[in-house]
């Protein structure tokens, strides 16, 4: 047996948060933030002209995506 071995319970150890529980709370302030943007844009730009932009956004979209699959190689 090895008596040198030091266990720590869970009050000797500081509060730390999972990284997993920061990615969340990330992700849920990207979202409301977005959110909150739409409701607002509604407001100062005509969504009825962007509505026919919306060929112009799949391809910005789609360069997007080519663009960061070449930035991996």
């Amino acid at each position: 047996m090895d008596y040198d071995k030091q266990y720590s319970t869970s009050l000797d150890k500081p509060d730390v948060v999972d990284k997993g529980e920061k990615k969340g709370m990330r992700w849920f302030g990207i979202t409301l933030a977005v959110i909150g943007f739409l409701f607002l844009f509604e407001r100062f730009v005509p969504v009825y002209r962007l509505l026919s932009l919306w060929p112009f956004f799949l391809i910005l979209i789609g360069g997007y995506f080519i663009w960061k699959s070449n930035k991996r190689n």
